[in-house]
Order: C-alpha cells, then structure tokens, then sequence
C-alpha cells in the first residue's frame, strides 16, 4: 500500500475546475471539483507543470466576456501566486534547467510528436515520471486528465480515474 498520492494535473481538469466558458460543462466541473476537494482532504500532493499554466491562461483570453474574463485571470493568477508561497492549491513545477529543457525538446521531437503528443502533454508525461523516481513507491503517481492518451501513460494506474468520455482532446 503507498504512502500517499501525487497528481500531475492537466490543463483539461484546470478548465473544468475554474470553469473556464467554452472549456468546461457543469457535469464534469461537478466531478472534478469533488475529485479536488478529496485530493487536499487526503493530502495528495499535486503538481501542476509551467506549460500547463500558459494554456488555462491563454483559454481564459479565448473568452467573450470581458467581465468573468478579468475575474477569473484573478483568481486564477491569484491562486498561481499563492502557489509559491504556500504550495496551495498545488506547487507549480518543473523548474527546467538547459540541459532538462534540451532534452525534453529532444523527446517531444523524437517521440512523442510522431505520436501526436504536445509539448505540454510530453511535458506533463516527463514530471510524472520525475515524480515516481522521486517517490518511488511511497506514492502512487497519477495524471489527472480528461485526454484517455495522455491518462494511458501515468505511471500508476488510478481506481477511480475521470476521464470525460465526451472528450475529444
């Protein structure tokens, strides 16, 4: 049994969770906002990567409305800022070196881009992984994503896994 869970998370769950329009629908921000509120009751340590924080960022733009765009670039960023300092709601990461940056491109190039893979997802891929050799068995490691591909690569196989079967990503 492990110690504990670590979540990588996607930039699909993010959308649902914030309730980003055009990128979210009522039942699946219903699921995951339980998964959430689970998550940091159990203590689940959760990650997610820079790459993953450009894209809701640049999903709350694609908006219509100026008003709950301004309010939710707010609290979003205030969220992300409060990241730092408290490692709430999550702890963004990776913080790439050259030489880690390097080789990421490599892989997105090299393997995962044949496969139709992003560079966000190759991103997402490599820190969970990253995080299995840092945890190694003491924490089940988890991807939380709507996309069944890039949920098909976490490193260990979640239970209660929500991938929206309307999804097309």
């Amino acid at each position: 049994m492990s110690g504990g869970t670590v979540l990588v998370i996607d930039t699909s769950y993010l959308l649902e969770l914030y309730r980003v329009p055009g990128y979210f629908n009522n039942r699946t921000h219903k699921a995951i906002k339980a998964k959430f509120a689970t998550a940091i009751e159990q203590k689940s340590l959760r990650y997610v990567p820079f790459p993953v924080i450009l894209d809701v960022a640049n999903h709350i733009v694609d908006g219509r409305d100026d008003g709950p765009r301004k309010q939710l670039a707010d609290l979003f960023v205030g969220h992300v800022l409060q990241s730092f300092d408290s490692a709430q709601p999550f702890v963004i990461t990776p913080a790439l070196d050259e030489a880690s940056l390097k080789e990421l491109l490599r892989r997105f190039a090299n393997e995962f881009a044949s496969e139709r893979v992003g560079l966000t997802d190759t991103t997402i891929i490599h820190e969970a992984n990253r995080l299995e050799q840092k945890h190694g068995k003491s924490h089940d490691v988890h991807i939380w994503t709507k996309d069944r591909r890039l949920k098909a690569r976490e490193p260990d196989s979640e239970s209660d896994a929500f991938v929206d079967d309307d999804d097309e990503s």
